[in-house]
């Protein structure tokens, strides 16, 4: 974001229109929910495949194929955990536009920055689907 010059004068920021205010606090509620539940169930997942895979590594090796699937599991559930940690920032700056109309406006930006990469993730999980069932389909 470009700072204002000493001899720009200050840009005038409106305050959030209530409507937005109260429908940004129902958002951030569900956001919280779903943030923790993604967070507990990844996080278990993460704990018992790390487990898993430290045994597997040792049984198997470091370049077998089912170490090698085990520790891509273990990463993908990494991402989701992360991702279940943006969505949890994303729904507290989310909750804090009710302030000041410059710190309103700072939530709201900060909001929307921690929600991007939750957004690729997404799209990534997607497409990597996509292409899973696609190529399902051409091989049957």
């Amino acid at each position: 974001m470009r700072e204002a010059a000493p001899s720009e004068p200050e840009p005038l920021r409106y305050p959030i229109p209530d409507g937005l205010q109260r429908r940004s606090a129902w958002l951030a509620k569900w956001m919280r929910i779903v943030g923790m539940f993604q967070a507990g169930l990844a996080g278990l997942a993460f704990l018992y495949s790390g487990i898993v895979s430290i045994t597997g590594v040792f049984t198997l090796g470091i370049f077998s194929a089912g170490s090698i699937i085990m520790l891509l599991l273990l990463a993908a559930l990494g991402i989701l955990f992360r991702q279940a940690l943006l969505l949890l920032a994303a729904a507290d700056h989310l909750a804090d536009i009710g302030g000041e109309p410059e710190d309103a406006h700072d939530h709201l930006n900060l909001a929307f920055t921690r929600l991007r990469p939750v957004f690729v993730i997404d799209l990534v999980i997607g497409l990597l689907m996509l292409v899973s069932n696609s190529l399902v389909l051409v091989m049957s």
